[in-house]
């Protein structure tokens, strides 16, 4: 469990300035397509922490629109690399919502993408970073969903600028255990 936001906060908005820069950027190398993909997922993971934290709550705004674009075919294996095009009819957008965190089974928006079966960055025809493809393993069979990238960095701005007024202060300093040499 978390305690304090702060920090988690913090490295939010420094994956934002990172998403920022993706943005802008036209050649794309192996380690640029690394580096988005770990903002993302990264972002996703923590605002997903702090949505459990101790104190103070976070502010998360809920639900999110997304794209779902239906399967053209089922899907049943894993054993290769999942193409969108081939896969999904992206000829039939569906406009859904999506809870942005929820129970582990849920097909909020965090979990699809932390478990994520695809994903994949889309760009415009000069090269412009435009969204995201993404959905989790056990939601491959119901469609791809397809989030804009703007969307991403909105929500990781908000998420990490939220406040809420502090109820408790526990000290976690005065929680650690030291474990003894051969005591684990």
């Amino acid at each position: 469990m978390i305690f304090d936001t702060v920090y988690w906060k913090k490295e939010l908005e420094r994956l934002c300035r990172v998403l920022r820069q993706h943005c802008g950027q036209r050649r794309w190398r192996d380690a640029s397509y690394g580096s988005l993909e770990k903002a993302i997922m990264l972002g996703f993971y923590a605002i997903r922490k702090m949505s459990g934290a101790f104190q103070p709550k976070l502010q998360i705004p809920d639900p999110i629109s997304v794209t779902l674009f239906p399967p053209r075919q089922k899907i049943t294996t894993s054993l290769y690399w999942p193409d969108v095009k081939e896969n999904y009819d992206l000829d039939k957008p569906q406009r859904i919502t999506l809870p942005v965190c929820g129970t582990r089974s849920s097909k909020a928006l965090c979990h699809q993408i932390i478990h994520s079966y695809v994903f994949t960055p889309c760009f415009s025809d000069d090269g412009v970073l435009q969204g995201i493809f993404f959905v989790s393993d056990n939601y491959k069979k119901d469609g791809v969903y397809y989030l804009k990238i703007e969307q991403v960095i909105k929500l990781f701005d908000d998420v990490a600028r939220s406040t809420a007024a502090l109820k408790l202060r526990i000290q976690p300093a005065r929680n650690r255990i030291v474990c003894q040499k051969g005591s684990t």
